[in-house]
């Protein structure tokens, strides 16, 4: 159910790095916070509308996002950290089976972690929602994966097919009307 959340930062995570920039890596990176704070921030505006959120209730249902948000961060890295140390294992020559078992038992344990937090995010934004309010943040978050999916593949060919300058023109993060 709110594994929309943690679909929608990865792909997030995804555009960000099959963007090519020219930039230096601190400009990158600040970049790269930038859009994730105006995804974040035009998602939460989206459910405040569809779920007609009182001022209250919104600012729980940031909080709880937030905070989901930041250990969906730290555990995305260290699946970033363990896929890299599986590819260097596969790739050598001289690595032994054990160690990439562990490495994959390890992805296996982070994936987990991931939708044992998901679950648990779902579990709190409920404590606050009506039934109705559950089913309209389902949709919300289901709509909005896609159209964030949709948006991020369109960029990816667009820079794949080499239209415009490496890298585009500097992200100001996604266009407010393309999830109305």
């Amino acid at each position: 159910m709110n594994r929309t959340v943690a679909r929608m930062i990865a792909i997030v995570g995804a555009l960000l790095l099959v963007c090519p920039a020219l930039a230096r890596p601190r400009e990158r990176e600040q970049r790269q916070r930038e859009a994730q704070e105006k995804i974040r921030t035009l998602r939460l505006m989206k459910l405040v509308e569809a779920l007609d959120l009182d001022e209250k209730t919104g600012i729980k249902v940031a909080r709880v996002l937030k905070n989901a948000d930041e250990e969906r961060k730290k555990l995305h890295e260290r699946a970033r950290n363990k896929m890299l140390a599986l590819r260097a294992a596969v790739e050598a020559t001289k690595t032994n089976g054990r160690e990439i078992t562990k490495l994959v038992d390890e992805l296996i344990s982070v994936r987990r972690e991931m939708h044992a937090l998901e679950d648990k995010e779902f579990m709190e934004l409920r404590k606050v929602f009506s039934p109705v309010q559950q089913g309209k943040f389902v949709l919300v978050m289901h709509n909005f994966r896609e159209k964030l999916q949709k948006m991020l593949r369109k960029e990816g060919r667009r820079h794949r097919s080499g239209v415009g300058p490496p890298g585009g023109p500097p992200r100001r993060g996604p266009d407010p009307g393309l999830f109305d």
